[in-house]
């Protein structure tokens, strides 16, 4: 399956340099039977939701993979709508308590894409009063690896390539056996610009990695 062909029934899909909650992503989703690219927004919207899509409060743009069959918002869809969700990397923000300490890319040490598990919906209703409708999705998380557990205590599930076909189309037990930490010797984190917490900042020199801090000769002041 070739991620990098990646296209919706509106064209050809631009590269997004800085995806955040409620901003659209393209997946690879499949109904238990039929595969297709589309557009979705990132955070699932549960089949079961009625109200104004502006009172849902909680949060649905991960999921976390050991509780996903339990867990109201998530559970349906594991059964079947299931996605891949390509990517470069992924940002995350090390911190101290609740102090950011930096951000961070996490992507392949060959710097090739890769899969993120996902779970997806097709949802009809309205936001702020005005009729909505679409596909959005939701990315299983679980446990990190040694390389990444420096950065967050959590990572996305990545797939292996040779298991794309099994998470989409596997009996639910047998797609979560999938659910487990990336081996560290395939990966890569490198720190990069803070720019990545304002949504606003969208361009490739985001995944730069960050430029070191050098002291000036005479004064010893960082510049």
């Amino acid at each position: 399956m070739d991620l990098t062909a990646t296209r919706d029934r509106q064209g050809e899909v631009r590269a997004n340099f800085n995806l955040g909650p409620m901003q659209k992503a393209p997946i690879i989703a499949s109904d238990g039977s039929k595969i297709r690219a589309v557009t979705a927004t990132w955070s699932l919207i549960p089949t079961w939701w009625k109200q104004d899509l502006e009172e849902k409060k909680f949060s649905t743009f991960n999921a976390k993979s050991e509780t996903i069959t339990t867990t109201r918002s998530f559970n349906g869809p594991i059964k079947s709508l299931r996605c891949l969700v390509p990517a470069q990397a992924y940002y995350e923000w090390k911190r101290e308590g609740k102090v950011k300490q930096g951000a961070f890319a996490i992507g392949m040490n060959d710097q090739s894409m890769f899969a993120m598990a996902g779970i997806w919906t097709y949802w009809k209703g309205t936001y702020k009063q005005k009729d909505w409708e679409g596909y959005s999705f939701s990315i299983l998380t679980c446990k990190p690896n040694p390389l990444t557990a420096d950065v967050h205590h959590r990572m996305p599930v990545i797939l292996h390539k040779d298991t794309y076909q099994d998470w989409l189309h596997a009996p639910v037990e047998q797609a979560l056996n999938l659910a487990s930490p990336y081996p560290s010797q395939n990966m890569d984190v490198w720190e990069v610009d803070g720019r990545v917490g304002k949504l606003s900042e969208n361009d490739e020199g985001l995944l730069a990695p960050k430029a070191e801090e050098k002291p000036d000769d005479e004064t010893g002041l960082l510049l």
